[in-house]
């Protein structure tokens, strides 16, 4: 009676286990097949300043004939908080270079709340920001967990990523985009 107990048990367990694989995360965003990574091209994507589709306008073409420095953030993330002022050091330091560019995309937020923190004592960031409502971009690269930051070279290839934590100070990946 007890082995049956056991192994009804277990297969109960297997079944469960297997039966959340793939279908999603505590997102609810499907787990995807293949996260774009180092090597890989960028895939086509467009984005706006805010969700109205006006303003600013950055499309995935634009990383070709460019090293493009892709972020996906998000304010309350606390990484994100850590990471984005080293970022900003690279844009400021790179914005008058035109063979360079920093593209930062907000997961799941808006205009508003990007500008606020943009515009916060503590960081007075000057980096263009763009919505990403739904993850429609962010899904195309990965299902969670930000920041990410991605180094495409000139002809839109992914060279390098970090993901959560960069392990570097802002000048090593200011040197690590130049370097391209």
């Amino acid at each position: 009676m007890k082995t049956l107990f056991y192994r009804t048990l277990w297969i109960g367990v297997m079944v469960i286990s297997f039966s959340c694989i793939k279908e999603g995360d505590d997102t609810g965003y499907p787990y995807l097949e293949h996260e774009i990574e180092v090597g890989d091209a960028v895939p086509t994507f467009t984005v706006y300043e805010n969700e109205n589709q006006t303003g600013a306008i950055f499309h995935s073409e634009e990383c070709k004939n460019k090293v493009t420095l892709l972020v996906f953030f998000n304010t309350g993330c606390k990484d994100c908080r850590r990471e984005l002022p080293k970022v900003d050091y690279v844009f400021k330091a790179l914005e008058e270079k035109s063979l360079y560019q920093v593209v930062c995309i907000a997961r799941d937020q808006g205009e508003e709340e990007i500008k606020k923190y943009w515009k916060d004592a503590d960081n007075n960031f000057t980096m263009p920001a763009y919505v990403d409502p739904g993850r429609k971009v962010f899904t195309l690269f990965a299902n969670q967990t930000v920041p990410r930051l991605y180094l495409i070279n000139e002809k839109g290839i992914v060279t390098w990523l970090a993901i959560e934590e960069l392990n570097l100070e802002k000048e090593e990946l200011l040197e690590m985009v130049i370097s391209q």
